[in-house]
């Protein structure tokens, strides 16, 4: 029991029944998001950032990312700006992201929200796309919504690294 109680990083029954409250209400949690219509009316959206939670140990550090990919093993660098909650990822997956993240620093979970991809915001990313306008607004809002999955900072490694949840 207390190798379980370890691995979740809660030390009793208490902090079990606190930190699945905390995950049923965060899954059930009403979800916000920004949008902007293009200049041919179509519908692009991004979902807002939480809210942070506690002393954000990421600003002003570079963490390390290992992984794998279906191209096989890959390592890049989020780089954290010193203010303002910004982020950058050079080479993920050969696309350069520049955005706005939040951070829980109870779980050590990071959530990204990219602001530009490659240097395109979202209305330019979208009017660089080809097909039809219901395809180019599903690869970009795709594209832009796809790094709002979470990653899971790792404080224990050196170099502290950062992973999929």
């Amino acid at each position: 029991m207390n190798a379980w109680y370890a691995r979740l990083n809660v030390t009793n029954v208490a902090g079990l029944k606190a930190k699945f409250t905390s995950e049923i209400e965060m899954e059930f949690a009403p979800i916000t998001y920004d949008y902007s219509i293009t200049t041919d009316s179509t519908f692009l959206v991004m979902e807002k950032l939480p809210a942070n939670k506690g002393t954000d140990q990421l600003k002003g550090n570079t963490y390390v990312f290992t992984g794998e990919n279906f191209e096989g093993p890959v390592t890049f660098d989020f780089v954290f700006a010193a203010s303002g909650n910004t982020f950058s990822v050079v080479g993920f997956g050969g696309t350069d992201y520049d955005g706005k993240y939040a951070y829980d620093a109870n779980e050590k979970i990071v959530y990204l929200r990219p602001e530009k991809i490659d240097g395109k915001t979202i209305q330019q990313y979208y009017a660089a796309e080809a097909g039809t306008p219901i395809q180019r607004a599903g690869i970009t809002n795709y594209e832009f919504n796809f790094t709002m999955q979470s990653f899971r900072y790792d404080p224990t490694t050196t170099p502290k690294k950062i992973g999929w949840l």
